[in-house]
């Protein structure tokens, strides 16, 4: 391991003749570019990471005859693009990471032929835009599909929208992160396909509106973190197919009211989080279809009455809180049918 030294440069040769090496670790050193051909030879390499240098590029074909490898890093450096083919041939490559650069695009077909990754991680670059169909073009065939990427992370970039397609191909997602981007809105049918993904995290963008049907396909997601976006409202439909949601997240957003059945069909949820919006008024039966909800959060909010029927369908309901608003009174039987309500 030559990791946390004080290396600027690399000769080319110097790693000649060590065919039998398997885990090659120069990370934490001060490397400013690698020459072309540096690890030719190394066909039993089988993790490489070049983590926390000073790299701005890599050279086309520098990872060319590394059959074994398996796991490559090249996290925290300063790269601002990739050639095109750089990862030809890694067919064995089942974790790259290249998180923490400056990564502002990503050329189409950069990930062809990976077939046998599982873990993908671009998390804090700059990106802005996705190609459709990139991640799917990460298989033998276009959309062929990836049969084996399960995790993808995205967070902590710069995109600020999800063309049609993005995500075809990724049959066997179960993680993905977008958080902490610039994302403005969510066009129907952007998820569709993704019936295994578990984990979606949307935190900490500038979503101000979402389609009816954008959450279409992901009938398996469980949780669903909407908080520290900018929507305002939220349409008939929105949350249409989230059949396993059971924890569903929309505060520090900016909703001024909620309509009638937007949460229908969301019978599993046992965790809703609305606190620090606008709400001023709540519709009667907006909450209609939470019948296995114990704990509501409208604290924070900006209401100022509860109208009859506020909180109808509500009958698992525990935990309740209405703090921080700017509610004058309770009209008679606004609790009515709240019979296991324990905190208010």
């Amino acid at each position: 391991m030559l990791q946390q030294n004080q290396l600027v440069s690399l000769s080319l040769g110097v790693f000649a003749n060590l065919t039998s090496l398997s885990f090659l670790d120069l990370s934490s050193n001060k490397l400013t570019s690698l020459p072309a051909g540096i690890f030719a030879g190394l066909t039993s390499l089988g993790s490489l990471s070049i983590n926390s240098n000073q790299l701005t590029s890599l050279p086309a074909g520098i990872f060319a005859g590394l059959t074994s490898l398996w796991s490559l890093s090249i996290n925290s450096n300063q790269l601002t693009s990739l050639p095109a083919g750089i990862f030809a041939g890694l067919t064995s490559l089942g974790s790259l990471s290249i998180n923490s650069n400056q990564l502002t695009s990503l050329p189409a077909g950069i990930f062809a032929g990976l077939t046998s990754l599982s873990t993908l991680d671009l998390s804090s670059n700059k990106l802005t835009s996705l190609p459709a169909g990139i991640l799917a073009s990460i298989s033998a065939g276009a959309f062929a599909g990836l049969s084996s990427l399960p995790s993808l992370d995205l967070s902590g970039n710069k995109l600020t929208s999800l063309p049609a397609g993005t995500f075809d191909g990724l049959s066997s997602l179960t993680y993905l992160s977008l958080s902490n981007n610039e994302l403005a809105s969510l066009p129907a049918g952007v998820f569709a396909n993704l019936s295994k993904v578990t984990t979606l995290s949307l935190y900490s963008n500038q979503l101000a509106s979402i389609s009816a049907g954008a959450f279409a396909g992901l009938s398996s997601l469980p949780s669903l973190d909407l908080s520290g976006n900018k929507l305002t409202s939220l349409p008939a439909g929105t949350f249409d197919g989230l059949s396993s949601l059971t924890y569903l997240s929309l505060s520090n957003n900016e909703l001024a009211s909620l309509p009638a059945g937007v949460f229908a069909n969301l019978s599993k949820v046992t965790t809703l989080s609305l606190y620090s919006n606008q709400l001023a008024s709540i519709s009667a039966g907006a909450f209609a279809g939470l019948s296995s909800l114990p704990s509501l959060d409208l604290s924070g909010n900006k209401l100022t009455s509860l109208p009859a029927g506020t909180f109808d369908g509500l009958s698992s309901l525990t935990y309740l809180s209405l703090s921080n608003n700017e509610l004058a009174s309770l009209p008679a039987g606004v609790f009515a049918n709240l019979s296991k309500v324990t905190t208010l």
